[in-house]
């Protein structure tokens, strides 16, 4: 085989990869109001990690830790923009 059919195959295996890991990584997003752990609804966000940066590109999420003392729970969560954040943008 020629050197273009192989970095084709490479590039291929590569994308495949990404997306299989982005599915999985979209399935760990928490869509809850409530934290998993405890049941507490108090959450507060933290920085993003570089894993969370690659996978969660065109996913609107955040990473949130509850801030329940004992608990501690840390991931991902759905972010749905609001209509008043809306307005600000389009000005």
């Amino acid at each position: 085989m020629s050197v273009y059919v192989w970095g084709i195959a490479i590039l291929v295996a590569l994308a495949n990869v990404y997306f299989i890991s982005r599915y999985m990584y979209s399935q760990q997003i928490y869509h809850s109001d409530f934290c998993p752990i405890c049941g507490g609804s108090k959450f507060h966000r933290v920085h993003r990690r570089t894993i969370d940066r690659v996978f969660g590109i065109g996913l609107d999420t955040r990473r949130y830790r509850c801030t329940n003392p004992t608990c501690q729970w840390e991931g991902m969560r759905q972010y749905n923009r609001s209509p008043k954040s809306w307005s600000k943008s389009e000005n």
